[in-house]
């Protein structure tokens, strides 16, 4: 269950108007993650031609921009990256050992598996890529080292991305029903 979604940040980069958009949850732990915390963000970001296709499409945006020319210009759709990361970290100054490598490596693997079998996605044609539309990092393990030189764990993460098609919006109504 979440227990809050902390307020999200955007920022607009002044150099290019690009804006970055960022939220987190926390809270959304499952009994059998017990003693971990679970988290996750997700962020996205939006430039000023995304927002103009948000109200046209690209070419009429090319016709405003450039003027009428005799044959129309083709565009290809744009895409948003998504990007999102789940954190499993102990409380704040808890430590735990490092699972034993024969325990943690097919473990971690099997995480690894479940998340790449949820968000891989790639886009073939004639049995070659031609896009990949979703993918995965691998598995980071976060540890503390003490005086001693041991390392102990403090959390895990894995980040991955999806990319989402931008809908178009035609203005012209004969394009829209076409």
């Amino acid at each position: 269950m979440i227990r809050s979604c902390l307020p999200s940040t955007e920022t607009i980069d002044l150099g290019d108007s690009v804006r970055h958009w960022k939220a987190w949850i926390i809270g959304i732990t499952p009994p059998s993650a017990k003693p971990f915390d679970v988290s996750a963000d997700i962020s996205f970001e939006w430039c000023p031609l995304d927002a103009a296709r948000a109200h046209t499409c690209e070419e009429d945006l090319l016709t405003a921009l450039i003027g009428r020319r005799r044959r129309s210009a083709t565009t290809q759709p744009r895409w948003t990256r998504v990007d999102l990361s789940l954190r499993a970290s102990l409380p704040y100054g808890s430590t735990t050992s490092m699972p034993e490598p024969h325990l943690f490596g097919p473990w971690s693997t099997s995480v690894v598996d479940n998340v790449g079998a949820t968000l891989t996605d790639v886009k073939e044609r004639k049995g070659k890529i031609v896009a990949i539309l979703g993918g995965h990092r691998d598995l980071e393990v976060e540890a503390h080292c003490g005086s001693d030189g041991v390392l102990s764990l403090t959390g895990l993460a894995i980040s991955e991305f999806r990319m989402f098609r931008v809908p178009r919006v035609w203005d012209d109504p004969e394009r829209r029903e076409a």
